[in-house]
């Protein structure tokens, strides 16, 4: 497995497994995490490990279950990765449970995650991409 897609899984992985120290250790310093598009409460731009911690925090407020499954892998080029995945939750408090689809854009570098973009759709993270 390629070592950015490698990377992508692992962060997703360590997420639903709510291993913050393993999500940090695969993202940049600086990196931008963009969840705009989201029909969440959690409509933001998360800018840095900062940034990561207060989604990261925000979201295990609001939910007690939060597993994200990965469905495909896009490899775009050197650097860019989408995967489509399946988002299901657990409200805390209401027990409420969800499911989601969606698609996220990130781009990895050095090692990294520099930047990770939400989409609703596959479609819309293959345009994003240039691969429509």
């Amino acid at each position: 497995m390629p070592q950015n897609v490698e990377i992508v899984r692992g962060f997703s992985e360590s997420w639903t497994k709510r291993d913050l120290e393993g999500v940090l250790e695969r993202v940049h310093p600086e990196v931008e995490f963009d969840w705009s598009a989201s029909r969440s409460p959690f409509r933001d731009v998360y800018s840095g490990r900062e940034g990561i911690r207060r989604f990261w925090t925000d979201q295990a407020d609001a939910f007690e279950e939060f597993t994200v499954e990965i469905e495909e892998v896009i490899e775009c080029d050197s650097e860019r990765v989408i995967t489509v995945s399946k988002v299901r939750a657990k409200g805390r408090g209401s027990g409420v449970a969800r499911e989601a689809r969606g698609a996220m854009l990130w781009k990895v570098r050095d090692g990294a995650i520099v930047s990770g973009k939400l989409f609703q759709e596959r479609a819309e993270a293959l345009r994003a991409a240039g691969l429509s």
